[in-house]
């Protein structure tokens, strides 16, 4: 206090300490902490109603659908533009298809689809022709859980850059998700998403095409304060475990 009432009484040096206390109160950090990971929607929810900044790539990403899927589900085509309000189907639609065919041509019909189903399973499981790099050079302090953290948590350093793991178009980037701060999204073909989490700043902004290796973020922090990237791989809108993908080091 006594230390005040000297200041005051000299004004010149009181009104220099006056404005270094107000300059480091208004002093702000361009951090997007993030809070939680996952799928942000309820499970069960039926309808999603469009916010400001939505696209429907985000949409996807919190509800756990590709954006395909929407697409098919709300007739939407691309460049697939969402209005403020807008109310989105989250579910397929049921649609009744009369039947005048015999109970053999049934049969055959099943039988034919029993045989692209199982084509198709096999597609799902091979890696896709994408040659992939890891997002951020960093020790792995989260593993991917199939009932928890939907991707891998990567240590960083303030300011450090996070880069593209493949080439592909920026479909999202902001702060709209709940859970994930500063997020960018990136397609990569029709099946594959990346998505990286918990950024300081972006560097890329939606529709820009980007390179395997460009920068386009740098590492903020997490929950715990800590300097690392959420990195995250959807495959058809669902999430599955970056490390299944990536170059072992």
């Amino acid at each position: 206090m006594s230390v005040f009432i000297k200041l005051k009484k000299n004004s010149g040096l009181f009104l220099v300490f006056l404005v270094l206390v107000l300059s480091g109160c208004s002093q702000k950090h361009n951090f997007a902490p993030v809070r939680s990971y996952g799928v942000s929607l309820d499970e069960r929810a039926r309808f999603y109603r469009v916010q400001a900044g939505d696209t429907l790539f985000s949409v996807g990403f919190r509800s756990g659908h590709s954006y395909r899927q929407l697409a098919q589900w709300n007739k939407l085509s691309s460049p697939y533009k969402l209005v403020v309000g807008q109310k989105i189907k989250l579910f397929k639609p049921v649609t009744r298809v009369k039947r005048h065919f015999s109970q053999k041509k049934r049969v055959r019909k099943e039988n034919k689809s029993s045989s692209v189903k199982r084509k198709s399973n096999v597609a799902l499981n091979s890696k896709g022709r994408i040659s992939w790099r890891w997002p951020l050079e960093g020790r792995l302090l989260q593993s991917f859980k199939k009932t928890g953290l939907k991707g891998i948590d990567i240590a960083g350093k303030a300011g450090q850059k996070v880069v593209a793991v493949a080439d592909g178009s920026v479909v999202y980037s902001g702060d709209g998700l709940k859970g994930y701060g500063n997020l960018i999204i990136i397609k990569h073909n029709k099946q594959f998403l990346s998505a990286y989490a918990n950024n300081q700043r972006l560097f890329v902004q939606e529709g820009q095409v980007i390179k395997q290796g460009q920068k386009v973020a740098e590492v903020g922090r997490n929950h715990d304060n800590r300097f690392c990237l959420h990195f995250e791989i959807r495959k058809d809108g669902k999430s599955v475990n970056p490390k299944a993908y990536l170059p072992k080091r």
